[in-house]
Order: C-alpha cells, then sequence, then structure tokens
C-alpha cells in the first residue's frame, strides 16, 4: 500500500469506495513470515491501523481524543488525556500505535492549531498518510450512538459514563468508523466489535526518543544481519504467534504501572520456570496455531457484495478455526493443574460454552480432514477449499462437487497428448494457481528444444519448459466455472456459520486474548530461564543488588560487570562522576532497562531488585545536532529537558547523561545546577551522569543527594606515561581523580 506524508483535502465519506483500500491475505499461523529480528512496529506484525485524532477546543483545550482500530481485527481503543502544546504524550502514544493512517478534522477555522498538530504526528511518524475529513463526522453523541449499536457488551468497557464523559474519544470514534466503513467498503456488523477505553495512567509513558537512546526497540535502517539481540525487546522476544508478539511490543514500550497486575505475572512465569515440562508443551501447542484475527474480521464485517475471493476467504478461515480449536482443546488440558492465579484465570476464560458451540457449529458443517495433505501446494489448497463443507449439507454443493471431480479426472487423463506428441521424454501434467492446468517438459536443453507445434503457450526456464494445448485450455474454463459454482454454494453455507458464530463472538475474543497471552508469558519465562534472573518486589525505594545490563549479560555473562543501584525516598538523587569510558551512561541503560523490564512483567537479571512502580521513565542520552529540525545539540538538550521538566513527578525515573556538554563550561553548569535543582523539587528518582566535578557539591546542599563514580585503575608504566583500565565499579562518593580523556585516547590508540 502506499503511503504518504502529505495531508490531503478532506475526504467525502457520503460515497464509497470501489474496492478496499487496505488488502491483506489470510495471515499465517505463527510468526514463521515475519523478519526475524524485525520487531520494530507493530506493522511487521500483519497490523493494519488507522487512528482519529480529535483536540479539545473552549473548556477542553489541551485535551486530546484518539481512537485507533486495527482494520483485520476490528479492535477499537480509545483514548482521552491532557497533553502539552508540543503533544509529548499524543507523540508517544501513536508511536506506540503505529498506524499507516492517521484522520484529523478538517477545521477552515482553526487551520494554525491543525497545522500544529499535522506538524507533530510528521515528526512523530514521518511515512504516515494523514487525511482530512469533515469536521462534522467528529460528532461525540454519534460516537456513543455507534458503540451502542456496534459493540459486544460483554467484551467492551465502554458503558453509559464513559460515553458522556470522554467526549472527545467519542468524536474521535465515530469519525473513524465512518471512514473505515467508508475506504473498506464494508459494514459494520451489531454487537459484534470490541471497543476498549484505555486509562493512559495505569500504563507507564515512555516517549519514542527513550525507545533509541534506552536501546528498546532496533533503530530503524539497521540491517537484518545486525539486528540479532541488538534491542531489549530482541533479547525477550520468543514468541510464535503475531497477537503474542504485538502483546510483548506494546507492554515492553507502554509498561504496566499496576503491581497487582505484575505480581500475577511473575507468578505465571515462575510457574512456567518451575514446570519445564509444561512450557514445552504450551509452546508446541502454540506452534500450531493459526492467526484468529481474520476470523474476527470476517464475522464481524459485512461485505457489500459476495464473491469468489471472499468466500474462498471465509472457508479458509473457518477451517483455520476449527484447526485452532482443536489446539485450544488440548491447552485446556495442559492447563489442567496450574497453580498461578493468571494461569488459572487464562483456563476459566478457554472453558467458555460458547466456545464449546462454536466448535460443535464448526465440526458439524466443515469436514478438517481436507487440512491433512501428504503436498501442500496450489491444487492441494483449492481442493481443500472445495471440499471444506460436508456432504450432505447441500445438495446443490454436492452435485457440483461431483462435476467438479469428474472434470479434474477428465483433464488428468489428457496427458494422452504429451505422451503421444513428446514419447518418451520427461513431461507431466503441472498446475498452478495464476496459470491453471498445463504441461511441464523438464529437459537440459531447455533454450532450444523445439516444441510440436500442437502445444501453445510455451514459456521456457532454465531447465524446463511450459506449455498447453487448445484441449486443456477448454478443460481450464469448465473447471474453473465448476470451482465457481461449488465455491459460491460452499460460501452460502459459510455465511450461514458466520452469522451463527457472530452471535457467539465473545468466545472468539477470548480464544484471541488466551493465546496472545499464553504466548506472551512464554517469551518471558523462556528469557528468564536462559539467564540468571530474580523476581522483583515493589516498594519505595530502587534498590538494585549486582544488577546486569540485560544486552551485555546476554552476550557475554562472564565478563558483564555488575553494580548496585540504590535510591530511596529519602535519597532518590544520585549524581554519577568519572572519566570517559567509565561506564556512566551504559550504567544509566542498565538501570532503565532492568525498570521498564520489571513493569512489563519480567524478571531481571539481578541478585535481588526492590523497584516503585513509576509512572514515566525518562532519559537524556546523546548529543548530536538535528540537521533535519536545524536543531544545535544544545538545543535539542533544551527542548528534551523541557519536555522532561513538564511532567517530571515524584513517581518518575529519570537519567541524564553529561547535561550541557554542547556549550560552554560557565553556562552548562549553571545551566546543569538549576535543572538537577528543579528535578530535586520534583522529588523524581534521578540519576545524573556528568563531567561537571562541581555538581558534587550539591550532597551538601540537599540531603536527597547521593554521589557515586567511577574510577578507574592507573598503572604507572614509567615517569611520564599512565596506563588506565576502566574496572566498570560504581563507588559511593563523589569523583576526585583527574578526567583521563587524552590518556584514554592515547591508550586507545
Amino acid at each position: 500500500m502506499s503511503r504518504n506524508s502529505t495531508a490531503s483535502n478532506a475526504v467525502d465519506l457520503s460515497t464509497l469506495n470501489p474496492q478496499p483500500k487496505y488488502k491483506f491475505g489470510d495471515g499465517g499461523s505463527s510468526k514463521a513470515s515475519r523478519t526475524s529480528g524485525g520487531n520494530n512496529t507493530s506493522r511487521s506484525f500483519y497490523a493494519v491501523t488507522i487512528a482519529s485524532i480529535f483536540e479539545g477546543k473552549g473548556l477542553t483545550t489541551g485535551s486530546v481524543g484518539m481512537a485507533v482500530m486495527d482494520v483485520r481485527t476490528s479492535n477499537v481503543d480509545l483514548y482521552q488525556f491532557i497533553d502539552s502544546t508540543s503533544y509529548t504524550r499524543l507523540k508517544t502514544k501513536i508511536q506506540v500505535e503505529d498506524p499507516v493512517e492517521i484522520i484529523l478534522a478538517d477545521s477552515l477555522n482553526d487551520r494554525s492549531g491543525g497545522l500544529l498538530l499535522t506538524e507533530a504526528l510528521k515528526h512523530a511518524l514521518p511515512e504516515v498518510t494523514i487525511t482530512t475529513v469533515h469536521k462534522r463526522y467528529f460528532h461525540d453523541e454519534k460516537g456513543a450512538t455507534l458503540i451502542r449499536q456496534l459493540a459486544n457488551a460483554e467484551i467492551s468497557n465502554c458503558d453509559t459514563v464513559i460515553q458522556q464523559q470522554e467526549k472527545l474519544a467519542m468524536a474521535a470514534c465515530a469519525a473513524l468508523v465512518k471512514y473505515v466503513e467508508h475506504v473498506q467498503n464494508l459494514l459494520f456488523m451489531g454487537n459484534s466489535l470490541r471497543f476498549t477505553f484505555l486509562d493512559v495512567e495505569r500504563s507507564c509513558m515512555i516517549d519514542a526518543g527513550s525507545w533509541k537512546n534506552l536501546e528498546l526497540i532496533d533503530p530503524v535502517g539497521v540491517p537484518k544481519i545486525a539486528r540479532t539481540k541488538a534491542s531489549l525487546l530482541t533479547l525477550i522476544d520468543h514468541t510464535i504467534t503475531n497477537s503474542g508478539a504485538r502483546l510483548l511490543r506494546s507492554n515492553l514500550l507502554q509498561p504496566s504501572a499496576d503491581p497487582e497486575v505484575l505480581n500475577k505475572r511473575y507468578d505465571a512465569i515462575e510457574e512456567l520456570l518451575d514446570d519445564h515440562h509444561l512450557l514445552e508443551r504450551l509452546r508446541d501447542a502454540l506452534s500450531k496455531v493459526h492467526d484468529l484475527e481474520s476470523v474476527i474480521t470476517v464475522c464481524s464485517h459485512k461485505a457489500k457484495e459476495r464473491n469468489l475471493q471472499s468466500s474462498e476467504h471465509m472457508i479458509m478461515q473457518l477451517l483455520k478455526l476449527k484447526q485452532t480449536l482443536d489446539i485450544v482443546g488440548a491447552l485446556h488440558q495442559i492447563f489442567e493443574n496450574v497453580r498461578a492465579e493468571l494461569l488459572t484465570n487464562l483456563r476459566k476464560e478457554i472453558s467458555d460454552s460458547r466456545i464449546a458451540a462454536i466448535y460443535e457449529l464448526l465440526d458439524d458443517a466443515l469436514d478438517s480432514s481436507v487440512l491433512i495433505a501428504t503436498k501442500r501446494n496450489s491444487i492441494t489448497v483449492r481442493n481443500q477449499k472445495c471440499f471444506a463443507i460436508r456432504e450432505g449439507i447441500s445438495v446443490h454443493l454436492d452435485v457440483a462437487r461431483k462435476a467438479y471431480e469428474e472434470l479434474y479426472r477428465d483433464i488428468e487423463r489428457q496427458a494422452y497428448e504429451t505422451e503421444k506428441y513428446l514419447p518418451g521424454e520427461n513431461t507431466r501434467l503441472a498446475y498452478s494457481a495464476a496459470r491453471g492446468f498445463h504441461y511441464l517438459w523438464v529437459c537440459k536443453n531447455a533454450s532450444t528444444v523445439k516444441v510440436p507445434s500442437f502445444f501453445t503457450n510455451e514459456v521456457r526456464n532454465r531447465a524446463s519448459i511450459t506449455f498447453t494445448s487448445r484441449n486443456l485450455i477448454r478443460y481450464n474454463d469448465r473447471i474453473n466455472q465448476s470451482v465457481a459454482e461449488v465455491m459460491f454454494s460452499s460460501g452460502s453455507i459459510a455465511e450461514e456459520i458466520t452469522e451463527k458464530i457472530c452471535h457467539l463472538i465473545p468466545g472468539v475474543y477470548k480464544v484471541i486474548d488466551f493465546l496472545a497471552s499464553c504466548d506472551y508469558l512464554c517469551s518471558l519465562a523462556l528469557y528468564a530461564y536462559s539467564t540468571a534472573t530474580s523476581r522483583p518486589q515493589f516498594g519505595p525505594s530502587l534498590l538494585l543488588k549486582n544488577g546486569r545490563h540485560p544486552l551485555l549479560d546476554y552476550k557475554d555473562q562472564s565478563n558483564v560487570i555488575p553494580n548496585d543501584t540504590y535510591l530511596t525516598p529519602d535519597s532518590r538523587f544520585a549524581i554519577i562522576t568519572g572519566p570517559n569510558m567509565a561506564g556512566k551512561s551504559t550504567y544509566l541503560k542498565q538501570v532503565c532497562q532492568l525498570s521498564i523490564l520489571a513493569q512489563a512483567g519480567s524478571l531481571i537479571p539481578a541478585e535481588f531488585a526492590t523497584i516503585p512502580v513509576f509512572s514515566r521513565i525518562f532519559s537524556r542520552v546523546g548529543h548530536n545536532d538535528s540537521l533535519v529540525e536545524g536543531l544545535s545539540a544544545f538545543s535539542l538538550e533544551m527542548r528534551d529537558m523541557s519536555a522532561i521538566l513538564h511532567y517530571a513527578d515524584s513517581r518518575s525515573l529519570i537519567v541524564i547523561d553529561e547535561l550541557a556538554r554542547s556549550t560552554s563550561t560557565e553556562e552548562g553548569l549553571s545551566m546543569s545546577f538549576a535543572i538537577a535543582e528543579e528535578l530535586l523539587h520534583r522529588e523524581s528518582y534521578t540519576i545524573y551522569a556528568t563531567h561537571f566535578l562541581d555538581i558534587s557539591a550539591l550532597d551538601s546542599r540537599y540531603t536527597a543527594v547521593e554521589n557515586f563514580h567511577f574510577n578507574p585503575q592507573v598503572e604507572r608504566l614509567d615517569d611520564d606515561i599512565e596506563s588506565i583500565q576502566t574496572t566498570h565499579k560504581l563507588y559511593k562518593g563523589p569523583y576526585t581523580g583527574p578526567l583521563y580523556g587524552k590518556s584514554n585516547f592515547i591508550n586507545e590508540k
């Protein structure tokens, strides 16, 4: 699909697209088709997400409403939050969702405000398509009405209170639903969608700049060969399914801020670690399931017209659903003796009677034996679709299939043509979806050998020639007509089944959530199994005993230097000093990565860990200019610090690496002092790495300040030459030795 960053004129939603704008296949059974290690965006996992954003005006100025729909699953997530004038929170949320398209209101009265929002979105997602629609479609009452009509109440949480209070989210939802129906040329079935209002305060906000600074995800443009375990996400990602991979990514970039939720995850992971046989059985079962999100599409979307392709798609989705429900039945048995509350709750979810009812519907109508095939080729796939419906359900279908079988046998008998005109040659009847039935002649001199004039449409390859005959062309036409008749008859029956499943749709959603959660927990358990980890505890202090940098720990555990971290409510500001290459930047990333892992629900590489539940994690790392934005390194630093100071509070973790290094010493020192004192007043948990040794004097004015340093070992080789060996070990107290910048350079040379 094409994508661009230019806003178009307002789209008229009163007309319909003749064809769906976004097309996608049947999906896969696992993430085999995903790029290995390329979990950089949700689009890597088949998501086709569209977002709608609406800004508040008047009394709601400063608030933003957002609705996000994955077109493949028809899940709608709703948000409403207060944001800064630079849209810091919106940019973070939109980068987590990673939509292919964003729709905005076309307001003739507020061009300047719309321009600011558009520029902010372009900065966050340079390649996203931004489309404007008329403001009348952003109507909160229409949004609330659509939710009442389309939402399945059991699996949605948008009650009357939310519909009345979160008006900006309702307005964004109204425009989103109307736009998706317009561009996809469909209508949503009543009571078939899941609308979820998400409270942003229940998750930890990490800005997109910190994703890069802290190496949470792979940087864009990194070659595939260099991506292996190059980020925290690829390190812990052992998921098998696409839905599990998306859940893992979302929880890493938006960690939970609910200790109860996290402790339940830890309990489940520890049980999987204690029973490795259970973990292996779960992963083996998950490797056989299909992506069921396309099933939701089939059940919730009512296409304007049914054609051959839609019938085939519907039948294949029902077959995959039945096959997956077979696996879910096995998983139900695997979960029979689990003890962890989260695992027992997952088992209860798939004990829903509607799941059994769906399976019974499918088992009565579908012949799943068609999926058992020794060969996986085009003709096998076509036969699976043709014979998916059980015999005896429809007389018309049975007659059409008998005609198809007779034609199929007649075509196989046409092989006499090659025996007559090419006797003794290595020829056979072949089939492909593009050419239909044709002849294949395997020969050494394919470029020069002469094909008898009886045959036509020859195509020469390096070691073979394909061709057909007029007789075979006629048979292909007849069999295509026969297949179309079979598929339309089968499609009518499949449509009846999907309409019945639509009334049981919560059961399908529960299966999808169950599989994603299982895959997510198994992935974290495998990570914990592969390295020495401990279970984090939650408390008011940030205490890490022998914490290890996760990425360095994976690459070479024997050479990783563990370090402690000690931040308490009374001593929550740590100043880190030391020479270049001593390990200050690595230590900052280590503390943040361990905190993020803990709030993502993972065990962490440390002997012992107590961590506060942070609502925000910020980092100010890096000192490069931005030529694209026309900003110097100092300007970038000040812009980032402005955003941090806007949100910093007592539940924030902030790491700052060598602030104001890109300006004069006098200005940099005064700026560092001022920002440090402001963060002290905000009572944020802060780790402040600096080359300005005078900053260490803050501990004499503030009891919350503690000094730490990295102290290298210096060996004197002769009177004028010293050799420096960095220990990467953190010690308490300020650094008092010289800054060996020049000596480090000489030593490296």
